[in-house]
């Protein structure tokens, strides 16, 4: 049995096992953990048999090592079941302020960060050196009666006065966006204790009689979302409870000089999560079990972050990146493709994209690379259950020559835990001619910064599962190229009624398959 010493279970902090509701925490992530890695028939849940090939493939065979990029907003790299798993450049000597292997980037140790500039100018190093300088004169005097202290000490308390302001105000947004969030969070709660009902309906909510403009609101909102799915009340305050727990994340990470820019930041949520379930250790007893082992992981930051109170009533984060077509934002992505082809990154994960056109010729000619220097591209299809052969999400594999790049490029679909008409997932984009497979996709438990674990959905999550299962192909059958490993993956899914017109290969990616198909290919 695995350990799981800190959890977050539909979107609740659960830090301490002294804490009563940690108990009831820890038996609800028991449950389900690792469940995507878990046997159709042997399990009763739809997993892809990762540890069946395991223990009966795998074991006693050799393999080399994998480096899997994870272009996102960055990864807590001291996660207790990352930290063994996260890629090290061999020719980068860390904190010496010199870029050793002349790649053109100082200290990029564990990735890069192409998101921010990490220069002044840049919100990130802006709020970064204010905190510094605060955290600096904090630990340098202790005295805080001003009547007592020297000139000089009270010249140094009015400077240190003045970066708390200049602080306060760069991370006022945030601070209000916390405010308003715990706000809506009590009016729910007032509301759902005056119906004081245990089943819910539209109706309920219809016949309330509310007290307040914000109980309107909430009224309004609760309404449309019954309508959308019965389970939209839960959905609901476990989604606000995340978004608090978010933002106060982002505050954390601004007073705490504990992260690294290059690699982690204040939404490195996402990223930490998807780097578990491709390669969370599997070996040292506590957390979860990834679905590839001999791999390292590449932090790459290219993205802000994701929006914790989504558009859609499902209930799934959408990745927020700024901009239009041609912008910085697409340029990050092209440069950090870039940069994890060069730096020996043999399977890239991409749970990011938007609908708004992102086709730059940099992002563009990037894509043609990667695919060139055998780079395999996972990607996910997206949250907002769109019929993707009818319309575009971006980044994607179309090119003037795509049937090279479309190749080496899975897109990928969420699926659930029961093989029934409710298997894919319901937010999941789809299209028979654009999403290639389906990996699981809900109720996924993974790591998260502070050492602790989350249970969430969405194709992100679906993603990193079929990336860990192309680098566990690639660990064990290194002679395999990207296009065949794409072949195996596709020709061995368990097929799925629910999924035939669903995506290009109706079915659910499988580890037992495509391992056995690949010691033929």
């Amino acid at each position: 049995m695995l350990k799981i010493n800190s959890v977050l279970v539909a979107g609740l902090f659960l830090f301490s096992l002294s804490d009563p509701l940690s108990v009831l925490a820890q038996a609800v992530a028991q449950k389900n953990v690792n469940w995507q890695n878990l046997d159709l028939r042997a399990d009763d849940v739809f997993g892809i048999s990762t540890e069946k090939a395991y223990n009966e493939l795998l074991k006693n065979k050799k393999a080399n090592s994998v480096i899997v990029a994870v272009i996102d907003g960055g990864v807590d790299v001291r996660h207790e079941d990352l930290k063994t798993v996260i890629w090290t450049n061999p020719n980068e000597i860390p904190g010496n302020g010199k870029d050793d292997d002349h790649n053109g980037y100082i200290d990029d140790v564990h990735g890069w960060n192409f998101y921010s500039t990490m220069q002044k100018g840049d919100e990130e190093f802006d709020i970064s050196v204010l905190a510094k300088e605060i955290n600096a004169y904090q630990l340098a005097h202790k005295e805080t009666d001003s009547s007592k202290m020297s000139k000089k000490d009270l010249l140094a308390y009015q400077d240190y006065k003045l970066l708390k302001t200049s602080l306060n105000q760069k991370l006022q947004p945030l601070i209000n966006k916390l405010k308003e969030t715990e706000s809506k969070q009590r009016v729910l709660e007032q509301i759902l204790h005056k119906i004081n009902k245990t089943e819910l309906s539209a109706n309920d909510f219809k016949q309330y009689i509310p007290g307040s403009a914000e109980e309107l609101g909430m009224q309004m909102d609760l309404v449309n979302g019954l309508r959308e799915f019965p389970g939209y009340v839960t959905y609901k305050k476990a989604n606000l409870i995340r978004a608090v727990d978010y933002y106060k994340m982002q505050l954390a990470f601004y007073n705490n000089q504990g992260y690294d820019l290059i690699t982690g930041g204040p939404t490195a949520y996402h990223g930490t999560h998807i780097a578990g379930i491709i390669a969370a250790d599997r070996d040292n007893n506590i957390g979860i079990r990834g679905v590839a082992d001999h791999v390292k992981i590449m932090v790459i930051r290219a993205i802000p972050g994701f929006n914790p109170i989504p558009e859609d009533a499902a209930g799934n984060e959408q990745l927020v990146l700024k901009g239009g077509a041609d912008d910085k934002q697409s340029l990050a992505i092209a440069k950090s493709i870039r940069y994890a082809t060069d730096n020996g990154a043999k399977v890239i994960n991409m749970s990011l994209g938007e609908s708004w056109a992102m086709t730059s010729q940099e992002l563009r000619e990037a894509i043609k690379y990667a695919v060139a220097k055998d780079v395999l591209i996972v990607h996910a299809s997206g949250n907002k259950n769109k019929y993707l052969d009818d319309m575009n999400v971006y980044p994607d594999r179309k090119t003037p020559d795509g049937l090279a790049v479309a190749a080496s490029w899975i897109e990928v679909g969420a699926s659930g835990l029961k093989n029934d008409d409710k298997l894919a997932g319901k937010f999941s984009n789809y299209g028979n001619k654009t999403v290639d497979v389906y990996a699981p996709g809900v109720e996924i438990i993974s790591t998260i910064p502070r050492s602790a674990y989350l249970n969430d959905t969405g194709t992100s999550m679906a993603t990193p599962v079929v990336a860990g299962l192309a680098a566990l192909i690639r660990a064990y059958y290194p002679g395999l190229t990207a296009r065949q490993i794409k072949e195996i993956i596709m020709k061995t899914v368990i097929k799925a009624g629910s999924l035939k017109d669903k995506c290009i290969s109706g079915g659910v990616v499988n580890a037992y398959n495509a391992l056995q198909l690949a010691a033929t290919y």
